[in-house]
């Protein structure tokens, strides 16, 4: 059976808008030392859990309200609906195989025409393709 948050646990202060990552992590490694249902590896998860998170809030990284005062998301449902839009859509069509170097290939383009880049693109690989496949007709005559 898992345990169940308490009263006042650090689910119910990660919740609140005020709570910041160091709070958090002092809340679990607090409420942790107080219970007795947690088995060994439920305190060691804690207990890497603070460490996580003490971390990463010393290092800048879980500074959610300059995150959000900045515009920055700091949601993973983002992260998720691209990745389903970019990759998903494409590579877990019934039936298709890849093998990495085409699955690449395919991504990237993807992720040309979704940030609206594929035409600058293009262009670009039609010069380096045209520099590459005739050198001489690129070079610039000289005058006698």
């Amino acid at each position: 059976m898992t345990p169940q948050p308490k009263p006042g646990s650090a689910s119910k202060l990660a919740a609140s808008s005020t709570a910041t990552p160091l709070d958090v992590a002092a809340t679990i490694d607090t409420t942790t030392g107080t219970r007795d249902d947690l088995t060994p590896t439920q305190r060691k998860n804690a207990a890497a859990t603070v460490t996580y998170l003490t971390r990463k809030a010393q290092a800048g990284y879980l500074d959610y309200p300059t995150a959000l005062k900045n515009g920055w998301h700091i949601a993973t449902g983002i992260i998720e609906g691209a990745c389903r839009h970019l990759i998903a859509d494409r590579m877990d069509i019934t039936g298709a195989r890849w093998k990495l170097p085409s699955a690449e290939a395919i991504l990237q383009l993807r992720a040309l025409h979704a940030n609206g880049d594929f035409n600058d693109y293009w262009t670009y690989h039609l010069t380096q393709e045209q520099q590459r496949n005739h050198p001489t007709h690129n070079a610039i005559p000289q005058a006698a």
